[in-house]
This record gives structure tokens, C-alpha cells and sequence, in this order.
């Protein structure tokens, strides 16, 4: 992550925005999450760690950027896991 936004923050124009979409996880379960290997990390994305929203922000400042806005549609990706499930 701090790569990856420090890129973002380097080829950004100055004032430019970026929105960037990522999967997070709740603050509160985030540090007992890292502890183990869970179903997202075995087989979704293997090796990898969702970041928490705090995590994110904390990295995202450190790198020179600015958080500005949020919409969080994890209702929505519940329907469509749903319409998934169904087909």
C-alpha cells in the first residue's frame, strides 16, 4: 500500500484527484483478522490482507495525499454476491 499510494501522490498533477477503490475491513475486528488466515486470504486473494480504513487513511496521509470523500457500497456487492449465488 504505502508503494502503491506513493506512486498515486507522484503522478498526480498538482491538485489532481484520484479515487481509489479497495476493500476494507472494520477497525474494530482488523487486529484478531491479521492474526489468522481467513476464506478472502486462502482463496479470494491469496497472500494477500484487506486493509482496515484507518490503515488506509494513516498510509494515505503519510504520502502527501488528502482524503477527501467516501461511498462505501458494501450493501450493494451483498446483492450482487446474491444474484450470483441465485444464477
Amino acid at each position: 500500500w504505502p508503494a502503491y499510494l506513493a506512486t498515486i501522490a507522484r503522478v498526480l498533477k498538482p491538485g489532481g484527484r484520484a479515487a481509489i477503490q479497495y476493500i476494507a475491513i472494520d477497525d474494530a475486528i482488523f487486529d484478531a483478522y491479521a492474526r489468522n488466515v481467513d476464506f478472502i486470504q486462502a482463496y479470494v486473494f491469496p497472500g494477500g490482507m484487506l486493509l482496515s480504513e484507518s490503515g488506509f487513511r494513516a498510509i494515505a496521509q503519510a504520502q502527501g495525499l488528502r482524503w477527501t470523500g467516501q461511498q462505501n457500497f458494501g450493501v450493494d456487492y451483498a446483492e450482487t454476491l446474491k444474484l450470483w449465488r441465485e444464477a
